[in-house]
């Protein structure tokens, strides 16, 4: 019961995912997150049980509540709760269009705080080991889709390129993660054999390739940045000469298939998109992002309120401008991004020491993915990860520094 219990709450984390990792698969195919009855009926459920398992260890007793957990659990919602009902009641916010979100807030967002307080009773490295499954599944099911661009078909389960970039990036990350520090791991059997170690420098090889294959911008970056970052805090030269090798051979291999091959030109096409935003012309960035419009947008709304914001609610349901920094500004001016600027730089200092002290290197991956991510694209009010790196730092540095009271740097 206890090894399903660890499982669902690592899956959980990116359960958005890995139902359209299971789509493609096993060969089907869904609208995507914004139209799929079935995917929003998937996540409420598989949400709903972290969220009640969490609150039922909550009122056993059975979870270390510390400041942290208190606000993040309670007193966060409280205030969201405030919020909305003045502004549904003042500004007259059509509520039709906020409650879905509401809703999809609580299946994605409360579901990472909620797995964060659970995770952090014992420390993520006791569920290090499923992350590895989960990079598995999405990695089997990018091998499928590579092939299908072989008809010219660049999904994933139905989802979009973005999200097939995205699967890429953060399994790529995951990997190399586990490749460079998981010997400090309990990891499963298969993991830990011999022949694994040689087999996930191959899958770095195919995880890199649907990236490419992919077109997305976003999910080159976060194997870029993830990676460079994570071989320059491990400082392993010689794991890294194998995989600068592997990835070198890896991207020959598929450019020696025939100029004429649908694989081929799908692959010419989407790296020239993947890359075709470094450009000098300023003109030429915004003509190719596209985001130039929705940036001025949330700037205007910005300057228009007086640089205090236009509440959260009415943010949610003017839209995302696709980037954390503009939406926060959007929505509560400068006040709002004082705070998260204090909530960053003290959640970056819990992480490094959980790094150097806790054997935290498992959360580069998830940092790597959801915020990158929010600088591109989606919103942080529906980022199960980016909640739950957060929740985890702060509940975790609240366990240890009660377990030593001296103090904890």
């Amino acid at each position: 019961m206890r090894t399903f219990r660890d499982f669902w709450l690592v899956y959980c984390l990116v359960a958005d995912l890995l139902f359209f990792c299971w789509a493609g698969i096993f060969g089907m195919k869904f609208e995507g997150s914004d139209s799929s009855l079935v995917y929003k009926i998937f996540m409420t459920l598989s949400g709903s049980v972290v969220i009640g398992y969490t609150l039922l260890q909550v009122l056993r007793r059975n979870v270390h509540m510390g400041v942290s957990a208190w606000v993040l659990l309670f007193f966060l919602p409280l205030l969201f709760a405030v919020d909305y009902f003045w502004e549904t009641s003042v500004k007259m916010i059509d509520i039709g269009k906020l409650n879905p979100f509401v809703l999809m807030m609580v299946c994605f967002s409360y579901t990472g705080i909620c797995s964060g307080v659970c995770i952090a009773q014992r420390g993520i490295g006791h569920y290090a080991r499923w992350l590895d499954v989960v990079m598995l599944i999405i990695t089997v099911s990018l091998f499928i889709s590579i092939l299908g661009a072989l008809a010219g078909i660049v999904s994933v389960g139905g989802a979009s390129y973005q999200t097939l970039a995205y699967l890429g990036g953060f399994s790529f990350c995951i990997n190399l993660c586990m490749i460079l520090w998981g010997d400090n791991y309990r990891r499963l059997p298969l993991f830990r054999s011999r022949h694994w170690r040689w087999l996930a420098f191959v899958l770095l090889a195919v995880q890199l390739v649907a990236c490419l294959v992919s077109g997305g911008r976003g999910g080159f970056v976060t194997l870029a940045i993830g990676s460079m970052y994570m071989l320059w805090r491990s400082r392993h030269l010689g794991k890294t000469v194998i995989l600068s090798a592997l990835c070198v051979l890896a991207v020959a291999a598929v450019t020696s298939v025939d100029d004429e091959s649908v694989l081929m030109r799908t692959l010419e096409k989407n790296s020239v998109r993947t890359f075709d935003y470094i450009d000098s012309d300023k003109e030429s960035f915004k003509r190719k992002t596209g985001r130039e419009g929705v940036y001025k947008t949330a700037l205007e709304k910005f300057v228009g309120t007086g640089y205090m914001g236009e509440g959260l609610c009415q943010g949610i349901v003017s839209g995302y401008p696709h980037n954390v920094v503009l939406e926060i500004l959007m929505q509560g001016g400068l006040l709002y991004m004082m705070v998260w600027t204090m909530v960053f730089l003290k959640l970056f200092r819990h992480i490094h020491y959980l790094n150097a002290n806790d054997g935290a290197w498992i959360l580069y991956p998830l940092i790597f993915y959801h915020f990158i991510m929010l600088i591109f694209s989606g919103t942080y009010l529906t980022a199960p990860l980016f909640w739950f790196v957060i929740s985890y730092a702060y509940c975790r540095m609240d366990i240890l520094s009660a377990a030593h009271p001296d103090g904890v740097a």
